[in-house]
């Protein structure tokens, strides 16, 4: 499985850089570097992945008569 993620960068005007996963609301980092912003937002995104809830495995149901 592979997954797509778009990271949108802005700076503040005091110079901070915010990277923010477009995909993911609230997955965001500031930083002072936009390199280091995106490694931050990367962590937090791989741990909200982690902690989300699992889907449940399909399951196959046959019925019969």
């Amino acid at each position: 499985m592979r997954l797509t993620f778009t990271v949108k960068f802005d700076q503040e005007l005091d110079g901070r850089w915010i990277a923010e996963v477009v995909e993911r609301p609230g997955v965001l980092a500031y930083c002072a570097t936009p390199e280091r912003a995106a490694a931050e937002a990367l962590r937090v995104l791989a741990t909200t992945l982690e902690l989300a809830p699992r889907p449940r495995a399909a399951r196959s149901v046959s019925l019969t008569r």
